[in-house]
């Protein structure tokens, strides 16, 4: 199950923007010059750090695979011009922004706790009916708008019931 966090998406804008204006910050004259070693650390931890777990929940895997090889050490050499580092940048920026547009997310609203608690409520029908994967659907599919299909599962549950009170 993949659960993300709108702050997420906020907290990786965020570090971009940062990122920016730290460069921006440093900016030099001329883009040849070349950028100190602390530079890239400090915008190795301002963005990478955290941004490589991230992508990998977010189910991102090329940012990710960047992400990583900066922090190990391998994409990123030691001394770069600022043009090289300001290309990189954005270029990781792009991939990030067409990997985001790749993928649907969906958001919770007032039945959350379906969602978030699948057998609130229901323990006592589950035990006795063993019915517990259809009474987490149902309420999954609830959360998403599923009716439809939330009233299969229920109907799955009832006829758990019937069959109880059938003798079967």
């Amino acid at each position: 199950m993949l659960d993300v966090y709108a702050s997420w998406f906020s907290w990786v804008e965020t570090s971009f923007v940062e990122v920016g204006e730290y460069l921006e910050k440093f900016k030099r004259e001329e883009d040849n010059g070349q950028v100190a070693h602390e530079v890239i650390d400090e915008i190795i931890h301002l963005l990478v750090g955290n941004l490589t777990d991230r992508t990998s929940q977010l189910g991102m895997p090329v940012t990710a695979d960047i992400c990583q090889r900066i922090w190990q050490g391998h994409e990123l050499p030691g001394l770069l011009t600022w043009g090289e580092l300001r290309k990189f940048m954005t270029s990781l920026r792009v991939t990030w922004e067409h990997e985001l547009q790749s993928k649907h997310f969906f958001c919770l609203d007032h039945h959350h706790t379906f969602y978030e608690n699948p057998s609130g409520g229901w323990e006592d029908i589950i035990a006795r009916f063993k019915c517990g994967d259809d009474v987490e659907e149902a309420r999954k599919c609830l959360a998403l708008g599923r009716s439809t299909a939330a009233v299969f599962h229920l109907m799955k549950i009832v006829e758990h019931g019937v069959l109880a009170l059938a003798g079967c």
